[in-house]
């Protein structure tokens, strides 16, 4: 809606001075967000952060996850109320301000080369862009007398794209391509994030999340190339303007600090790579096997209701040199043993925690299977055990027993020979 429509659509509700109602249903919903809708930034960033402030002081009464349910509520409803008083003063602060807007006049951006706009963006880490969206946001502003904060729209640019390119098609006229643009930006910003935060430890779904974080940086670097040249073409043919070729103070200093933060990732990477190699494939192997037999049959048999006396102790002592081994080679890399246990995930974990249990259940099943086919004198083959049968050894008797033949039971199977067959 241009800015002289909505004011004569404001205009007419002010004067029907149509009785308020107590309570906004959208603002309810949206809560921050709707606040963002009405241009109201200090209510945006209270309502965004509101809900967090709230269950600091409930989590002292309730479950962190139900705290943070009653404080979303909380902070949704008193949006819900608050609304349309607000959404009254906006209509009203607009009218005043943009009583004398003129539409007529014609929308300019801001005109630069595209290949300067890609130098500077790929130098600075994508920082650049920050002011090119503030840049093209101020020169919409100027010339509409739109009610936008170029300021603001500039820093979250990232999440103000699809709307920038949204009237910049509407000016340029080029149908949903722009917007298409603006859609693919913010997507891949998206998913640049939620990469960021993942844990991976799995080296093949790790390589293709790499191969999709770069995929996600080419499309912020480049799919707004064509935007910037469609804002070109319509500033030269159309504006009868030349582009801009100054190069603003703002403009330096976040390319410069974009590129410092660039060349200072590349040395830290570079010294980082000399100083601590990355422990190899057969270290994080060997790191895993000690983990599992000296601290994950513990936590096991603990839940189980039995501690372990014996078989961590033993399981060091028979491995002793190759543990030493090991640790002479990960210190040549600046790691240890125990630093490197911290760098395993809540889900390794836990999946080595269901193996050590299916182990232990199986380890159950092969003492009962033997036990009843010698006292029935007849071949092991021939033993169906029964879930009664098998609720006759829970797995705290099986933790007591392989406490005391856990070793053996090591010595005579295939982990006897793990480091061997690992080349430490």
């Amino acid at each position: 809606m241009e800015v002289q429509d909505k004011v004569k659509k404001f205009n007419q509700e002010l004067k029907e001075n149509k009785k308020l109602k107590p309570f906004n249903i959208w603002a309810f919903i949206f809560s921050s967000f709707y606040f963002w809708y009405i241009e109201c930034p200090w209510l945006f960033s209270l309502f965004l952060f509101l809900p967090f402030l709230l269950t600091l002081p409930l989590m002292f009464v309730v479950y962190i996850n139900w705290a943070f349910l009653i404080a979303f509520l909380i902070s949704h409803t008193i949006a819900g109320f608050l609304a349309n008083k607000k959404y009254r003063a906006y209509q009203q602060n607009f009218v005043e301000k943009f009583k004398d807007a003129d539409s007529s006049r014609p929308v300019e951006y801001y005109a630069v080369s595209s290949v300067r706009m890609f130098l500077l963006s790929l130098l600075s880490l994508g920082i650049y862009n920050i002011y090119w969206g503030f840049r093209q946001w101020k020169a919409y502003q100027e010339t509409t007398k739109d009610d936008v904060n170029p300021y603001l729209c500039g820093f979250f640019i990232n999440f103000t794209a699809p709307l920038l390119c949204f009237k910049m098609n509407k000016t340029l006229k080029k149908g949903k391509f722009l917007l298409a643009c603006g859609i693919a930006y913010f997507l891949a910003y998206v998913g640049i994030l939620i990469l960021n935060a993942t844990d991976v430890t799995n080296p093949a779904l790790y390589g293709i999340m790499a191969l999709i974080w770069i995929v996600c940086y080419l499309i912020i670097m480049t799919v707004l190339l064509p935007v910037q040249r469609a804002v070109n073409k319509y500033t030269t043919e159309v504006l009868k303007k030349e582009r801009d070729k100054k190069a603003y103070f703002g403009e330096v200093v976040l390319t410069l600090l974009g590129f410092l933060m660039l060349v200072l990732n590349i040395l830290a990477v570079s010294v980082e790579s000399r100083q601590n190699p990355e422990p190899s494939e057969k270290d994080w192997e060997a790191i895993g096997f000690i983990y599992r037999h000296t601290k994950v049959y513990e936590s096991v048999c603990a839940k189980e209701g039995y501690v372990l006396q014996k078989y961590p102790q033993e399981f060091k002592a028979y491995f002793a040199q190759d543990i030493d081994n090991l640790q002479k080679n990960l210190a040549q890399k600046g790691y240890t043993i125990e630093e490197l246990f911290s760098y395993i995930t809540p889900e390794l974990n836990k999946w080595t925690e269901q193996s050590v249990y299916e182990e232990l259940a199986e380890l159950r099943d092969v003492w009962l299977i033997m036990a009843i086919a010698q006292e029935q004198g007849i071949p092991t083959d021939q033993v169906k055990l029964t879930e009664e049968e098998k609720s006759l050894l829970p797995l705290k008797d099986v933790c007591e027993i392989f406490d005391d033949e856990g070793i053996e039971l090591i010595k005579a199977g295939s982990a006897n020979n793990f480091f061997k067959n690992s080349a430490m």
